[in-house]
Order: C-alpha cells, then sequence, then structure tokens
C-alpha cells in the first residue's frame, strides 16, 4: 500500500466522521487527484440536480498530500 494510500485512509475516516450534512446534501465524499506530480485530496459534500445527477455541493478541504505528510 503507497503512503499517498494510507494518508487518504486516515483523512477519508477522519473528514468524513466530522462532516454534518446540509439540507439538500445527499453524502459527503472524498476525492484524489494528481496535477503537476502533485496528488490532492479533497473533501466534498455531494447533492442531486434538478437534471438527477450528482454534482459538488460543496468543496470542505483541498489538501497537497505531501503537505499533510
Amino acid at each position: 500500500m503507497s503512503m499517498q494510500t494510507m494518508v487518504a485512509k486516515r483523512l477519508l475516516k477522519k473528514w468524513l466522521q466530522s462532516t454534518e450534512l446540509q439540507p439538500g446534501e445527499l453524502r459527503n465524499a472524498l476525492m484524489m487527484y494528481e496535477e503537476d506530480s502533485d496528488i490532492y485530496l479533497v473533501s466534498m459534500t455531494l447533492r442531486v440536480n434538478d437534471a438527477g445527477k450528482l454534482e459538488v455541493a460543496r468543496v470542505l478541504q483541498n489538501i497537497n498530500i505531501d503537505d499533510a505528510i
């Protein structure tokens, strides 16, 4: 298991358990992406829009994994 995956699992548990959903939000989620050789974790909440599609309601945190380590 990579260091990024280990950090992601720890942050996932912490962030998801501490997020309070606002009216209209379905659930919270964590996304990982890479940009310019850096890996980021984004904590967000999700909702269903008028077209019935899932979309991001709020971005709660956007953290560079290397900074978090």
